[in-house]
């Protein structure tokens, strides 16, 4: 009976066999006493069995010598139940070998109380299996030692279900190991919290896979440091995503590293907001690739700041697209430099409209290259301010081409310079219209070269008021051929001077017409 099993002497149960002990009743098992538990030799106890091992109370339990327990089987322990496993003293657990803790089933590895998880040592925890990992439950998994976690192998960590990830505590997270990290799953990174995010090491983090960080959410980049964006390598910032750019806060992107920032794709830097684009400091901007420039959305370009299009370098200017110079703002193009305006190519400055090319400041239009003149189109030539034409150079203007000098309005052409008039070729000149003719001053008619009112067609003369002609030059006058001089009016010839009469030659007085005389 359990009466006569507790009356045996400690020395009498030292002496049973195996068999003996093996042959044992549970409710023979329930007589043993505290005593006789603490005698058993290491021996004894590695051959009870599993019916032997459930039998046993909690109280007999804990009574057992840790090295005595740490002889049991693997299968004999696997007959402790959940209460039983829970009622261990977390040195007994701690003294259980590598097998015995790798040979406990599930619901035996959930029922270990968090103390005990925590008294675990860092073999037992390296060794535990993907199943017992799986049967950890969020509670005891915050409860690993961070130096215990550190060894757990890397495919268990990447075997880790979203909710123990989430369990784990910012010392844990700090402490995982390189590889670890590097092994996680995009399941493992999306369940990481915002805080868990933070305390990632940054020596880990250079280590997370680009597909990884693209995984990340909204809120997980926006609670990324900034030693951690610091610390990403081109390698990840050229693997990162729109929606990462779009979740990052202004000063975690004022942050970033100039030449990380350079390596983020076009397609990835769309994704980023005005205010965003604003935030980015002139040496981010400086740093940004002719891809990236040319690659903004409309709604980026306005968002860039005077001190970021101040600190365009000429490189990037010229790089610009028609749709990037159209997109921006009068504020933004009067802060354009002289010579970054001057290195955007020709159809590109075409994509510029009519209220663009109007607001320019007179310094940037007669810094343009003779090319960018040239390549401009008729409506904007036309949207030209008269002071702006006033400020075209010599070679500016004496390049315009006929499309040029045929958009401009006549009060343009009443604004150009004396000495820029005269640069024009003798084809244009005669390519003026009737209206544009009339419209020049005196004294632009005075400045005229005799090879441009030579080069004068018909309809030229024809479309001078008596007022230009009487201010004509008398050298000018006598340049005209005797068509020319044939087509004149009745009241052109009447304002002819005395001088430019006497100027005329034998030939061109021979010629003039009855009417004319």
């Amino acid at each position: 009976s359990t009466a006569q099993i507790a009356a045996l002497t400690t020395l009498q149960v030292l002496g049973l066999t195996t068999n003996q002990l093996v042959g044992l009743s549970t409710t023979q098992v329930t007589g043993l006493t505290a005593n006789q538990l603490v005698g058993l030799s290491t021996t004894q106890a590695a051959g009870l069995s599993a019916a032997n091992m459930g039998a046993l109370t909690t109280a007999q339990l804990v009574t057992l010598e840790t090295t005595d327990l740490a002889s049991v089987g693997t299968s004999s322990l696997r007959g402790l139940g959940t209460a039983q496993i829970a009622a261990l003293t977390t040195i007994q657990v701690a003294g259980l070998t590598t097998v015995q803790i790798v040979g406990l089933v599930s619901s035996q590895v959930a029922a270990l109380t968090v103390d005990q998880i925590a008294g675990l040592g860092v073999t037992q925890v390296a060794n535990l299996s993907a199943s017992n990992i799986a049967a950890l439950t969020t509670a005891q998994v915050a409860a690993i030692e961070v130096t215990d976690l550190a060894e757990v192998s890397t495919s268990n960590v990447r075997a880790l279900s979203t909710a123990q990830i989430a369990a784990l505590t910012t010392l844990q997270v700090a402490g995982l190991t390189t590889a670890q990290v590097f092994g996680f799953s995009s399941a493992n990174v999306v369940a990481l919290t915002t805080v868990q995010v933070a305390a990632l090491e940054t020596r880990d983090l250079v280590f997370v896979g680009t597909t990884n960080l693209q995984a990340l959410g909204t809120a997980q980049i926006a609670s990324l440091t900034t030693d951690q964006l610091v610390a990403l390598t081109t390698v990840q910032s050229a693997g990162l995503s729109a929606d990462n750019m779009g979740a990052f806060t202004n000063t975690q992107l004022a942050a970033m590293e100039t030449s990380d920032l350079a390596a983020v794709s076009s397609s990835s830097l769309r994704g980023l907001s005005t205010a965003q684009i604003a935030a980015l400091t002139t040496l981010q901007v400086l740093g940004l690739t002719t891809n990236q420039l040319v690659g903004l959305s409309t709604t980026q370009v306005t968002g860039l700041t005077e001190a970021q299009l101040v600190g365009l370098s000429t490189t990037q200017a010229a790089g610009l697209s028609a749709a990037n110079m159209g997109a921006l703002t009068t504020a933004q193009l009067v802060k354009l430099e002289t010579t970054d305006l001057a290195s955007v190519g020709s159809s590109s400055l075409r994509g510029l409209g009519t209220v663009q090319i109007a607001a320019l400041t007179t310094i940037q239009v007669a810094a343009l290259t003779t090319a960018q003149i040239v390549g401009l189109a008729s409506s904007q030539v036309a949207a030209l301010t008269v002071d702006q034409i006033a400020g075209l150079g010599v070679t500016q203007v004496a390049n315009l081409s006929a499309s040029n000098i045929a958009a401009l309005t006549t009060a343009q052409l009443a604004a150009m310079e004396v000495d820029d008039l005269a640069a024009v070729s003798t084809s244009d000149v005669r390519a003026f219209s009737t209206a544009q003719i009339a419209a020049l001053t005196t004294l632009q008619v005075v400045g005229l070269s005799t090879a441009q009112v030579a080069g004068f067609s018909s309809a030229n003369v024809r479309a001078l008021t008596t007022v230009q002609l009487l201010a004509m030059q008398t050298q000018d006058v006598a340049a005209l051929s005797n068509a020319n001089l044939q087509a004149l009016s009745t009241r052109q010839i009447a304002a002819l001077t005395t001088e430019q009469i006497l100027g005329l030659t034998t030939a061109q007085a021979a010629g003039l017409s009855t009417a004319n005389v």
